[in-house]
């Protein structure tokens, strides 16, 4: 009986043993539980994260492209400015006739004025007289005092 109750008491040393360890276990499984939550937490913002990094990133790229073409078009439209603005382009002196009052181009042929001014603007032109060349042209409108202030011709 000695012998059993030995046994017995190893038996239930052994379980108490094995207990502790279960508890043991169960604890640190426990753990892990909450460990791998909090990571799987954390991996969910990092993935958050990741998203609107990369949604960003392609927005940052759009609107570096928006850019680049903006500065192309800027060049370009600068190359036009530059190009319409030459060194042979007007210079604010205009070849005149002292005479007949014919303009010279750029390619040496002489125009009227008003079709010189024409051909650079767009504007037209109506046609009068100031009221010195309408005396000299026309005195006899300008018999017994009659004063015109001014004639116009369409």
């Amino acid at each position: 009986m000695n012998i059993l109750i030995i046994i017995s008491a190893v038996l239930f040393l052994l379980c108490a043993v094995l207990f502790l360890m279960l508890m043991s276990v169960k604890k640190k499984n426990r753990e892990l539980e909450i460990s791998l939550n909090s990571t799987k937490e954390i991996v969910s913002s990092l993935e958050k994260d990741i998203s609107e990094i990369e949604k960003k990133y392609q927005e940052s790229e759009k609107l570096n492209s928006d850019l680049k073409t903006l500065g192309e078009q800027q060049e370009k439209l600068i190359k036009s400015l530059k190009e319409a603005v030459k060194s042979d382009s007007f210079d604010g002196r205009f070849p005149i006739c002292s005479s007949c009052k014919d303009i010279r181009d750029e390619n040496g042929f002489w125009h009227p004025i008003e079709e010189y001014l024409q051909k650079l603007a767009t504007a037209d032109f109506s046609h009068s007289l100031c009221p010195e060349c309408a005396k000299k042209l026309y005195p006899d409108m300008f018999k017994d005092g009659n004063k015109p202030h001014m004639l116009t011709w369409k």
